[in-house]
């Protein structure tokens, strides 16, 4: 693979990780769009009588802790603007500023990590399988539409081709 493929590549990589971080707390919105898809999925299980208020339990858990978590990052965003630098540099608090939201985005991927746990110790095998697939299904969208929007994105051949680098 050589460099301008993998540079390319690493930038789809970043820009796909990022994006959800960025894009799931819109403002006014209570839950991100990952809570909710995965309410819509769980929905769409045949969760018997005993299943549904448990699964409810893990999902009203989670709702309230995330908030807390997505206000959190709000803030640590906010903080890190470059709109709210000053001129003189201040690498301690640049660094503090980004462990930070470092920190939140491990305490979201925790709290993911957990919901996953508990609904699993609830769900059938089978229901979890179907829950996998619907995820599966919903980031293979997600990606195929970020590769579009970077295709109707990207400078035509020739034009704009600015930090390519240079085989020497």
């Amino acid at each position: 693979m050589d460099m301008r493929t993998l540079c390319r590549s690493s930038l789809l990589l970043a820009v796909l990780a990022v994006t959800p971080a960025v894009l799931a707390d819109p403002p006014g919105r209570d839950e991100a769009p990952e809570g909710m898809h995965m309410q819509r999925s769980l929905e769409k299980l045949d969760l018997t009588e005993e299943q549904r208020p448990q699964v409810k339990a893990v999902m009203d858990d989670t709702r309230e802790a995330m908030r807390g978590l997505m206000e959190r990052r709000r803030q640590a965003l906010q903080a890190m603007e470059p709109g709210k630098q000053k001129a003189d540099w201040d690498a301690a608090k640049a660094r503090q500023r980004a462990d930070e939201y470092g920190a939140v985005a491990a305490d979201m991927a925790y709290q993911r990590m957990e919901v996953a746990h508990r609904l699993r110790q609830i769900l059938t095998d089978s229901q979890w399988q179907q829950l996998q697939q619907m995820r599966e299904e919903r980031r293979d969208e997600f990606e195929d539409h970020m590769k579009e929007r970077m295709k109707e994105r990207a400078p035509a051949a020739g034009e704009g081709r600015r930090f390519e680098r240079r085989a020497d």
